[in-house]
């Protein structure tokens, strides 16, 4: 659990994912030939330069092929944790920005978004997207396959906040 604070009760945030990619295939052959090769070079008369040079060149090849893949990547957008912070933007009519509260909330790029009736009958349980007909007690394998199931395709964040009032104290003066 992370706290951010929010001076005022506003502040900014920006959500910003990426993943790891998986060892190539071509990788962990070049991994398996390296930790094999180590006990029969001397015998195949493999010279230890080769050696060196393999290892080098899987080396290379793991750090270019080890970049994460970005998924979602935003601006920072205005958050507001209080009423009262809204109200002294001047116009909080026409300020754009998210009115955090706390619970559940669940990030679906825009363009993969399920239509709105199908999300009334869909629920969160263990961080993953279900059907309601899913019972909050269910475990493991049981949530995961419903997971797969219910928007397949889709990939998408669910996170929890917890907005509640703190008061900073300042050291003495």
């Amino acid at each position: 659990m992370q706290n951010i604070l929010l001076p005022g009760g506003q502040g900014r945030w920006a959500l910003n994912l990426e993943a790891q990619k998986k060892d190539s295939l071509f990788h962990k052959i070049i991994q398996t030939i390296i930790g094999g090769l180590d006990q029969f070079a001397p015998l195949i008369g493999l010279p230890g330069i080769a050696m060196t040079a393999l290892q080098s060149f899987n080396a290379l090849y793991g750090a270019i092929h080890a970049m994460p893949v970005q998924i979602i990547k935003s601006n920072p957008q205005r958050v507001f944790a209080t009423q009262d912070a809204l109200q002294k933007t001047g116009s909080p009519e026409s300020v754009s920005g998210l009115m955090l509260k706390s619970g559940t909330y669940v990030l679906i790029p825009a363009n993969r978004a399920p239509a709105p009736d199908q999300l009334r009958n869909l629920h969160v349980i263990q961080g993953r997207v279900v059907p309601q007909e899913v019972r909050r007690e269910a475990q493991g394998p049981d949530v995961d396959e419903a997971a797969s199931e219910t928007l397949p395709g889709v990939t998408y964040v669910t996170f929890e906040i917890e907005v509640q009032p703190t008061s900073i104290i300042s050291a003495g003066r």
